[in-house]
């Protein structure tokens, strides 16, 4: 799912006179809706390890997530609606691993907790790289309108997508990642390094500033 995305992102960065208004508004909710999802994949990894039988995990995991859509819900209402359909699909795909978590269960886990971690530093990183972006855009284009004229280069708002296609894209590979010999050596994710948590944890530190300010 993330590789598709990411080709689809690609294209709408690629070829945004084809991408009609409405499937825009539905690729913006659909990145948005990556935030809500990076903690339904966080409950889902901590379901993973409860004791019990698979039905035991799925209630508790399902009732943490009620809870948060719930809050979600009343806080946003009507516009929450555009996320349905991610957290649904989110939801269905991991109720379905909790009660079968294969022959090797302790893998599976640690697989899981993996994604998740680097789930959370990726969507971060992506966030403050479209803030960045779009900042650095805005001052390109002021103050270098005129060699960006002569090479032909013209910024738009839809560059954004490229952003988007990369996370995904990061996205993609991290899944994959956590079947190779190398999760098998490491046992973490392959964007959980110490200069990525450094970086995630202090623009992290910095949001929270600029929020109470």
């Amino acid at each position: 799912m993330p590789a598709a995305a990411a080709a689809v992102y690609a294209f709408a960065a690629l070829h945004p006179d084809r991408v009609s208004e409405q499937l825009g508004q539905a690729l913006a909710a659909y990145f948005l809706s990556q935030l809500p999802l990076t903690f339904i994949s966080g409950a889902f990894s901590g379901a993973m390890y409860l004791d019990g039988p698979p039905g035991r995990r799925v209630l508790i995991y399902l009732a943490v997530v009620g809870v948060a859509v719930g809050v979600g819900w009343a806080v946003m209402k009507s516009s929450a609606s555009v996320f349905a359909p991610a957290i649904a699909g989110a939801v269905a795909t991991q109720t379905f691993s909790l009660l079968f978590l294969g022959k090797d269960p302790a893998r599976a886990r640690r697989r899981v907790s993996a994604v998740a971690e680097d789930s959370v530093n990726l969507i971060i990183l992506a966030c403050w790289a479209i803030a960045a972006g779009l900042i650095l855009g805005v001052i390109v284009s002021k103050y270098a309108a005129g060699t960006l004229a002569s090479l032909g280069i013209e910024l738009r708002l839809s560059d954004v997508a490229w952003v988007v296609a990369a996370y995904f894209a990061l996205r993609a590979i991290s899944a994959g990642y956590v079947h190779t010999a190398a999760f098998a050596r490491r046992g973490k994710g392959l964007f959980d390094r110490p200069w990525i948590n450094w970086l995630v944890r202090n623009l992290g530190r910095s949001g929270g500033r600029q929020g109470s300010d």
